[in-house]
C-alpha cells in the first residue's frame, strides 16, 4: 500500500506533501526529494514547574506528569501537583 499523505501545504511545490506519520516534518512523494522548509524551534516555555525535586508518593517530580495524574490522587507531604506542576494549573509563569 502506498503511504498516505496529507494536503500538499502551500508553502511547498507539488512534488512535497506532508506524510500522515509524520505531519510536521515535509515529506517528498515518493522515494526522496527536498523538503519545503525544516520545523521551527519549539516556543520558550510560559510555565515553569516549582517542584524543585519534591515527588510524588510514586517517586515522579512533575517532568513526568501529564493532565491524567493531575487532581491530588499521588500528592503526599511535600509534594502538590495541582500547585506544582504547569501540566495540572500550578507551577508559575514566565
Amino acid at each position: 500500500m502506498a503511504p498516505y499523505f496529507l494536503n500538499i501545504p502551500s508553502s511547498c511545490n507539488t512534488s512535497t506533501a506532508f506524510h500522515k506519520s509524520q505531519s510536521h516534518y515535509p515529506v517528498a512523494c515518493g522515494a526522496s526529494g527536498p523538503k519545503c522548509k525544516t520545523p521551527s524551534p519549539s516556543p520558550s516555555p510560559t510555565c515553569s514547574d516549582t517542584d524543585n525535586g519534591a515527588t510524588d508518593v510514586d517517586g515522579y517530580t512533575c517532568a513526568s506528569y501529564s493532565a491524567a495524574y493531575c487532581g491530588g490522587a499521588y500528592d503526599d507531604s511535600d509534594f502538590f501537583a495541582d500547585t506544582m506542576c504547569c501540566v495540572c494549573g500550578g507551577g508559575v509563569q514566565l
